[in-house]
């Protein structure tokens, strides 16, 4: 998630998984309502949805408000979610707040899962260091 709330001069880390909570607290009652006009008002002008197959049991990018409305109006009403929780971890990237979630009892969390590479936290910071790796080569 990309919160256009989160764009600030100075973002304190500590107040960071609050932000991401409270993103996803306004996101999810929105969806809840199907009011997609609310739910796009939470997106920046510059925004991404990574569909890590939470809506279109896909991966998927959409890029701006109106492919981001054509996903959800093309998956909400089978996806229907409803207990989406932030994992606890956020951070800021040139000024926005970024965060994973997850709906209980459709995550990455069983004990004998041998793929714990898919963990949101182990994605991040693969994704985090060839962003890294490419700015630096």
């Amino acid at each position: 998630m990309r919160s256009a709330t989160g764009k600030a001069g100075h973002i304190n880390a500590l107040d960071l998984p609050r932000q991401a909570t409270g993103w996803l607290s306004r996101f999810g009652a929105a969806l809840a309502r199907r009011d997609l006009d609310a739910a796009l008002k939470l997106f920046g002008a510059e925004c991404y949805w990574r569909d890590l197959a939470a809506l279109t049991w896909n991966i998927k990018t959409c890029e701006g408000r109106e492919a981001i409305r054509a996903m959800l109006e093309a998956t909400l009403v089978a996806a229907a979610p409803a207990a989406w929780a932030a994992d606890g971890t956020a951070r800021a990237s040139d000024g926005v707040v970024e965060s994973w979630f997850e709906e209980p009892g459709y995550s990455d969390n069983c004990e004998t899962d041998p793929y714990g590479e898919s963990a949101p936290q182990t994605v991040l910071q693969k994704l985090a260091a060839n962003v890294a790796n490419e700015k630096a080569a």
